[in-house]
């Protein structure tokens, strides 16, 4: 690493603005993070306000809903259920939404976890009411509310801790807004109108990469030395319209230069208050741009250097194929009853030897003609641990004991095993390309280091290095 350091700073890649701007990033938001850190307190949250969030939140209630296309099929729907329609049973024929399964009955929830959109249209319906229609995704959806229950006191326990951490969050997030307004209120920001008019003219290309290309001239600055340029506030601008889904161009625009406005003023201030010299945020800078050269240094010399042949990855695939072999395949056939009883005696009668296949036609009330052997091989990975384990000391044709499967126990024969298949060429050719990646890259970099080496004047400080072994071990 230290040879191919010392011929990167000698290129002096540790200069170029490619790298050492982001870098240069983010040691600013560690420097703003030791200078709020220093200057915020963290928030206090007392025991009434635990309690009160918990009263509020933490009471229960169940629904059933019906989920239909339109705000007018769910008012024909529920003039349906007004005289006596089941609601269930119109909920398990016609709703569209994925409890239509459980005739539309929700599980017991916490007020918590109910979704937004059913928590705000159980506000204020009573127990047995019908809430009115309410836009649900991509459809309408109305509500029943089934039950409510009060707050158990004994669950305070098990939800304080992230009760609290909610609050805390809450109130720092106050706090913080608290901070940033007192700096931006203190030190002013010159916003540059012509730049922004630039920006909007470029709107229909913001999701473009081209958007990204600006110029140097200050968009946002402080003074002469303290400022966000045009190239920078485009980069962080793409980047917020990625994460702001459906927001107008005005909206990820102002969105942009209130975050810009304020990393600006809070790295202006922590630089003032020294905290650019913070021994923290000078080894994070050694180290990062340390890691940043070595990988651009590495990728340039080394890794543009590789290249592969459709030859080498057959010849690759032949020589490795235990390697891209499947797991282990299995046929099984299985017998099934919701009725445990009537399982273990099949188990009883299995042992005494009688016909398997005789079993399940008999138990599952199924032409004994058309049983055979399956015919399906899986991969033994696909079955639950209990099957695996079950099966994993059978032969072909020996049955497992009784298992539980969900409401329902079964007993599954093993009707074959074989090995896994070996992958096709085509399904495995990114782990081909890592590997045969890996095996030129360390060839190439023997070769390059051996090179540095033997232009390069090695001075080995014994002493030191049998003082700093006696200190590691």
């Amino acid at each position: 690493d230290q040879l191919i350091l010392q011929g990167a700073y000698a290129m002096g890649m540790d200069q170029e603005p490619a790298l050492t701007g982001p870098v240069e990033e983010k040691c600013v938001r560690r420097a703003i993070s030791l200078y709020s850190r220093a200057s915020v307190e963290l928030p206090e949250i007392s025991e009434a306000e635990v309690l009160a969030y918990f009263d509020n939140y933490y009471h229960k209630i169940r629904v059933r809903q019906i989920s239909l296309a339109t705000e007018e099929d769910c008012l024909a729907m529920i003039a349906l259920i007004d005289v006596d329609e089941s609601m269930g049973t119109l909920a398990a024929k016609y709703s569209l939404d994925p409890m239509k399964a459980r005739g539309g009955l929700h599980n017991d929830k916490y007020w918590a976890d109910l979704e937004n959109e059913l928590r705000d249209a159980s506000k204020g319906v009573d127990t047995g009411q019908i809430s009115r229609p309410f836009a649900y995704r991509e459809v309408w959806s109305f509500i029943r509310v089934e039950s409510r229950t009060d707050v158990d006191p004994a669950d305070l326990s098990r939800f304080e801790p992230y009760i609290r951490s909610v609050l805390r969050t809450l109130k720092y997030k106050e706090v913080w807004a608290e901070f940033v307004a007192e700096h931006e209120a203190r030190i002013e920001v010159q916003v540059n109108d012509g730049v922004l008019a630039s920006l909007h003219e470029d709107e229909a290309i913001l999701y473009h990469g081209e958007f990204k290309l600006g110029t140097d001239t200050p968009v946002l600055a402080i003074d002469p030395g303290h400022f966000v340029t045009e190239n920078q506030f485009r980069e962080a601008m793409s980047h917020e319209a990625m994460s702001m889904g459906e927001a107008s161009f005005t909206e990820i625009l102002d969105h942009s230069i209130k975050l810009q406005r304020e990393l600006l003023v809070l790295s202006y201030s922590a630089e003032q208050a020294g905290y650019f010299e913070d021994p923290e945020v000078v080894q994070l800078y050694e180290s990062e741009i340390a890691r940043v050269v070595l990988n651009t240094y590495l990728e340039e010399n080394i890794g543009s250097r590789i290249r592969f042949t459709r030859a080498e990855f057959e010849e690759f695939y032949r020589e490795h194929q235990e390697e891209f072999r499947g797991e282990e395949e299995i046929r099984m056939s299985i017998l099934t009853s919701t009725d445990e009883a009537v399982i273990r005696d099949a188990d009883t009668r299995l042992k005494e030897g009688a016909d398997f296949d005789y079993l399940r036609a008999d138990i599952e009330g199924r032409d004994i003609s058309v049983l055979a052997e399956s015919s399906s091989w899986s991969p033994v990975t696909v079955f639950s641990d209990q099957i695996i384990a079950a099966a994993e000391g059978l032969e072909a044709g020996e049955t497992s004991g009784p298992l539980p499967f969900g409401a329902a126990w079964l007993i599954f024969r093993l009707d074959g095993r074989r090995e896994g298949q070996v992958k096709p060429i085509e399904e495995v050719d990114g782990a081909i390309r890592q590997a045969i990646y890996v095996r030129k890259f360390s060839e190439l970099l023997d070769e390059h280091l051996a090179r540095l080496e033997e232009a390069s004047v090695i001075v080995r400080h014994e002493e030191r290095i049998r003082a700093w072994a006696d200190s590691e071990s």
